[in-house]
């Protein structure tokens, strides 16, 4: 059983700490939970000073934030997002917390962040740094899989050196995968130093194919599925903003990936590397207790 939140924008850091503390149960990788998905937005804090609980297991965690960076100058509210999430982990109690990415177009990453306002925001909640995982040292790692014919992985250092990976995508349409959520975010680990722009190799792998090897050689622990601003259309490049207003909380990838089809009116059936995913977590409705929100309040039928 997954457990998934669906929560319109927490107001405050202690609210979002308050979501992760009752949607994180063990989150180490020798232990990972059952899934369960909250879907959120504003809401009470006070409520969430109640439910906060601190983890004994996150007390010596390494985290690192992955992919959650919208490509899009000049919008903040990611960059907030983000942060924030930084600052509730160190309140639950995480030893260190990276945040990282290796975008798959935009190769001067320093301009990104900056554009973005999220090294500013960084710098504020302060105890973390940024790793442009494009050129950090990476190291081999097996595949999993035999979906596509890589025998291999040349994953960065600083990945693979987490407890805990969290990923934290905008939840956006996407012209080839068909939604780009916390699956295809995986993109986003592999370094463009090894693989090319936009990771071409993987493309030519067959990219539902890579999305799932990837997901099942890179376990997520967690996801923070971005709904606030959301994109629909021609993505994730050129489609339209369409706001849900909502964050998505889940211990499960693929029960998050599968909530955020459905915010969006699209079955996740329908997405083949969804499909192709099912083993590795729960996508059906009925294995997936459903927190907060509910799906037929905060959802909307995307262009797609």
């Amino acid at each position: 059983m997954a457990i998934t939140t669906i929560t319109p924008i927490p107001s405050t850091v202690m609210a979002m700490a308050g979501i992760l503390a009752t949607t994180i149960t063990c989150p180490c990788r020798a232990c990972q939970s059952g899934g369960s998905v909250r879907t959120a937005r504003k809401t009470d804090p006070r409520g969430c000073y109640r439910l906060l609980g601190i983890p004994e297991q996150a007390l010596e965690l390494r985290c690192i934030l992955s992919g959650w960076i919208w490509l899009r100058p000049g919008v903040q509210r990611p960059a907030r997002a983000g942060s924030g999430a930084v600052d509730s982990l160190y309140r639950l109690g995480a030893a260190s917390v990276v945040v990282a990415e290796g975008p798959g177009h935009v190769r001067d990453t320093e301009m990104l962040i900056e554009e973005c306002g999220l090294k500013k925001l960084l710098k504020e909640v302060g105890g973390t740094r940024f790793v442009d995982l494009n050129f950090d040292t990476p190291s081999r790692v097996q595949t999993t899989t035999s979906l596509t014919t890589l025998q291999e992985l040349w994953l960065p250092n600083t990945l693979l050196a987490a407890d805990v990976v969290i990923s934290m995508p905008k939840i956006k349409t996407h012209h080839w995968a068909g939604v780009t959520l916390s699956l295809k975010n995986l993109f986003g680990v592999v370094p463009g130093s090894v693989y090319g722009w936009p990771k071409n190799i993987l493309h030519w792998q067959g990219i539902d194919n890579s999305i799932v090897e990837l997901a099942s050689t890179v376990p997520i622990q967690y996801v923070i599925a971005d709904g606030i601003e959301a994109m629909e259309g021609n993505g994730p490049l050129h489609g339209r903003r369409r706001d849900l207003g909502c964050l998505v909380f889940s211990d499960d990838a693929v029960a998050a990936d599968a909530t955020s089809c459905r915010l969006m009116g699209i079955s996740p059936l329908n997405i083949p590397h969804l499909a192709k995913a099912i083993p590795l977590g729960n996508a059906a409705e009925a294995e997936i207790k459903l927190l907060g929100e509910s799906i037929s309040e905060m959802g909307h039928v995307f262009a797609h």
